[in-house]
């Protein structure tokens, strides 16, 4: 199984070779901490930085939770480490799993410990129409891009908590690169087309909240974003009529 410990920010590398001097080798199945390839610009050009995704935190894989404890208790003053739950919050007395849904999301954009750069093309000079690589499973969930600063923004909830997680972005105008050559030739990659995606919901459509937040209200759909999944409707509010953003996932066509 695997396990999220925290540290202090920088301290990573260090926190695993004392882990390995604290507990048994048989142990330590496997260490990671997962970076990611950020695009730097200078003069016009890019070039390709790896970075940790989540700062501080360090994935231990092991079947011996009772050992991962022990050593918590001998590192863990002074704020060195401490164990996270899938709740998020620090476990003194119990060992818990990295849950499900966390390692699904890393497995999906991680590649020997290391998410790569997505390729994308645009339409209109400013529109995503195609992504390739680990972004594309997370098109839908782009909450903010910068072409010019080759980086979107994903809005998702690990560990815990919810995070904005950093992709770094390729373009036609960078250097080429061989496995997104390859990629776009063979197809064998994740693939994201704008055109292609539809979250159900359309203008003019009637929904009602799912979540209880506004039981028995029924909203009419007057906009639809599909890279953010997102609808915009009107709500009765204070006396007024209010412009609101429900999630997708928040409402169901009626």
């Amino acid at each position: 199984m695997w396990y999220v410990i925290q540290t202090k920010t920088g301290l990573e590398e260090e926190l695993v070779i004392k882990l390995k001097e604290v507990m048994p080798e048989e142990s330590c199945k496997n260490f990671l901490i997962p970076m990611f390839e950020e695009v730097i610009r200078t003069g016009g050009k890019s070039r390709i930085s790896s970075r940790r995704i989540f700062p501080g935190y360090v994935l231990l894989e092991s079947d011996s939770p009772e050992d991962l404890f022990t050593a918590g208790s001998r590192l863990g003053s002074g704020g060195f480490m401490k164990v996270l739950g899938y709740d998020g919050e620090a476990s003194d007395t119990c060992i818990k799993a990295v849950n499900a849904e966390d390692m699904d999301f890393l497995k999906s954009v991680l590649q020997n410990g290391i998410m790569s750069v997505s390729y994308v093309e645009r339409q209109d000079g400013t529109r995503i129409k195609r992504i390739v690589g680990p972004l594309a499973k997370y098109g839908n969930r782009i909450t903010k891009i910068e072409f010019r600063k080759r980086r979107a923004i994903v809005d998702t909830v690990v560990f815990g908590k919810q995070r904005r997680i950093k992709f770094g972005l390729w373009t036609k105008e960078d250097p080429e690169i061989p496995w997104i050559r390859e990629a776009l030739k063979r197809n064998d990659r994740p693939e994201f087309i704008l055109e292609d995606y539809d979250i159900g919901l359309r203008p003019g459509d009637r929904v009602k909240d799912v979540t209880g937040l506004y039981k028995d209200e029924v909203f009419t759909v007057e906009k639809v974003n599909r890279l953010r999944r997102t609808i915009r409707t009107k709500v009765m509010m204070l006396g007024e009529v209010r412009d609101m953003e429900l999630g997708a996932d928040q409402v169901e066509k009626i």
